[in-house]
């Protein structure tokens, strides 16, 4: 009897015991604690381990409020959910990680967004306050179903801390947040000049360059970088990275807002790539102008790929394109694309401007003759439609194409594109002063 007695209690408490521990070490193999969100402060109700903030500004435009929820978790009886009221656009929870040296990992997340929110998940990698590297998992948007996103990273060798963030711009919930390490780690700094020469002759020139730029990078510059290295591709990103590493500029600079002035956007493919820096120099001290960071191509990609390009600040104006890169579509599938890319656009509140497609040459085999005058008679009529500016590029060029377009090629010499980005310029600072 006092055997059972004793026994008793003692698998009465086993349970909450075993799942405190769980709670801490979810999953077994995570470097993060507290990553299913089971325990909470005591104090304030949010999960322990882990701190909220707002990024958005210097100092706090609304309120957070970080807390456990208890309803529809991904994994065990709890999840993580941030909200904010106000005007941030840029709130964050993060765990720091001490590791030091070269080392794999991965972060893995479950997300939901609700609403027109965003979430995923970020890594930045430090050596002291300095940022080594600032990594971004692709966006969950508006899914009340959970997802998963996974980021993996792989460390410099000055490494001492990494940060995990989860982060959102209004809604969110998250749950399932594991941080393991899938690659031997080198240590600590190198030990001796022999070793740090060993370990910088595994970089290309090109690589070291590259870490040397983003080392001099603010972290809204880094996130901006990581940007384009998941969207430009294996074409555009080389491109882009030697031309910054001879310090020319590119269409994809980073471009800090003067908040005086009105934010642009330019969607198109590689003609709107051409114009794009004469037109922000033509606007200099008039307006912010940005560029999607992608060839943008098809209505097809366009439609997959608008809420990445859009991001997550707002608008003024957007002036669009898409044309030479649906010259295969019939004409009512490619409008029927391009509706709803407009119907898209129109919710951002921006002013709108349609671009029309430049003409394709006759002495290609490359292009079929009037493709691009097939499509515009046929995106004038959508465009009407949502009574859109229409900025008639085609027209306003043909005149002059044995003197800016390249034989038997769509784009454009270096004439061409301040051609066209003077009529760029024009139609954007015209739209802005009505």
């Amino acid at each position: 009897m006092h055997t059972n007695l004793i026994f008793i209690p003692i698998l009465t408490l086993l349970p909450s015991l075993v799942f405190e521990a769980r709670a801490e070490i979810f999953p077994a193999d995570s470097l993060l604690r507290n990553g299913g969100f089971e325990t909470t402060d005591p104090k304030t109700g949010a999960p322990s381990h882990w701190v909220c903030s707002d990024w958005s500004a210097k100092e706090a435009r609304g309120k957070i409020s970080l807390s456990s929820e208890a309803e529809g978790v991904a994994e065990g009886k709890k999840s993580a959910r941030i909200k904010y009221e106000g005007k941030g656009s840029n709130l964050v929870v993060y765990q720091d990680v001490a590791r030091r040296g070269v080392g794999s990992y991965s972060l893995t997340a479950k997300c939901k967004a609700y609403g027109g929110s965003v979430a995923y998940v970020s890594i930045v990698a430090f050596f002291g306050n300095e940022i080594l590297q600032y990594e971004n998992s692709g966006k969950v948007k508006g899914s009340e179903v959970w997802q998963e996103v996974v980021l993996p990273i792989t460390t410099d060798a000055k490494t001492e801390k990494i940060r995990i963030i989860l982060r959102s711009n209004g809604d969110a919930a998250f749950d399932e947040v594991s941080f393991v390490t899938t690659g031997k780690t080198s240590g600590a700094e190198p030990s001796s000049g022999t070793e740090l020469r060993t370990k910088n002759s595994t970089l290309s020139s090109g690589e070291k360059a590259d870490l040397d730029r983003k080392a001099k990078m603010s972290p809204d510059e880094l996130a901006w970088e990581k940007v384009l290295e998941q969207n430009l591709g294996g074409f555009y990103l080389p491109l882009y990275k030697k031309a910054k590493a001879e310090s020319r500029t590119t269409a994809w600079d980073y471009v800090t807002d003067d908040p005086a002035l009105p934010r642009v956007l330019l969607i198109g493919d590689s003609i709107s790539r051409g114009y794009t820096v004469p037109a922000r120099k033509l606007m200099t001290g008039k307006v912010n102008l940005h560029r999607a960071p992608a060839n943008c191509g098809p209505t097809s990609q366009g439609l997959k790929m608008l809420d990445v390009w859009l991001g997550d600040g707002k608008w003024d104006l957007i002036h669009f394109n898409f044309g030479i890169h649906d010259r295969n579509s019939k004409a009512e599938d490619y409008a029927a694309r391009l509706e709803q890319i407009i119907v898209r656009l129109k919710l951002t509140g921006a002013k709108l401007i349609w671009a029309t497609s430049t003409p394709l040459p006759d002495d290609s085999k490359t292009y079929k003759k009037g493709d691009c005058a097939r499509l515009n008679a046929a995106a004038s009529e959508v465009i009407e439609k949502h009574a859109i500016a229409n900025n008639d590029l085609y027209s306003a060029i043909q005149p002059h194409l044995a003197n800016y377009q390249n034989p038997g090629d769509c784009h454009f010499n270096g004439p061409g594109y301040e051609f066209l980005g003077q009529r760029v310029a024009d139609a954007i600072l015209s739209e802005l002063a009505k």
